[in-house]
């Protein structure tokens, strides 16, 4: 009798560990749909065993594993939803960029008026709108707000000057 207690705990306890780490999809992102109608039907199951009592605990383990079951995995959909709607954080990669001289046979035009929206959050950097060389003709990328590439990076503007051998353009980039 005793041994069948110890490999009921033993099983139980082998099942919540294997609820309790939680689905994943093959991407390796956690899948919490599934394992909210796991852990739900589980739960369930457990209180629908106990609260049916030793006559019916057959119907109300069923009866909890259903109901826990539907409402798990309508809690894990929404946690899935809200997951989904920000994208991964991982840190980019750090580049220093090198500014690149290009010349050019054309200055370009002033700059228009920007407007400098409010900053997403703490920690961006303005960086202000300017006109860029695309091999054919300048185009202007507007000012946006940017998270420096490493903590104490300072933005270069980009600049443009003449000589004898034409307009040349320096790009902004990170110091």
């Amino acid at each position: 009798m005793m041994t069948k207690k110890i490999n009921r705990f033993v099983f139980s306890l082998g099942g919540m560990a294997v609820l309790l780490a939680g689905c994943v999809n093959p991407d390796g992102t956690s899948n919490n749909t599934a394992s909210g109608v796991l852990i739900g039907g589980a739960a369930g199951a457990v209180t629908g065993a106990a609260i049916g009592g030793h006559r019916h605990a057959g119907e109300g383990a069923l009866i909890g594993a259903a109901s826990g079951a539907v409402v798990g995995g309508l809690v894990g959909h929404e946690m899935d939803r809200r997951q989904s709607a920000y994208p991964a954080t991982q840190p980019a990669p750090v580049v220093v960029q090198q500014p690149v001289t290009v010349i050019v046979p054309q200055a370009p035009p002033p700059p228009p008026q920007e407007v400098i929206v409010v900053s997403p959050g703490p920690g961006y950097v303005w960086v202000g709108g300017e006109w860029t060389w695309n091999g054919t003709g300048w185009i202007w990328v507007g000012g946006r707000w940017i998270l420096p590439p490493q903590p104490g990076a300072v933005w270069i503007r980009g600049r443009e000057w003449h000589d004898h051998d034409g307009w040349h353009h320096n790009p902004g980039h990170w110091h």
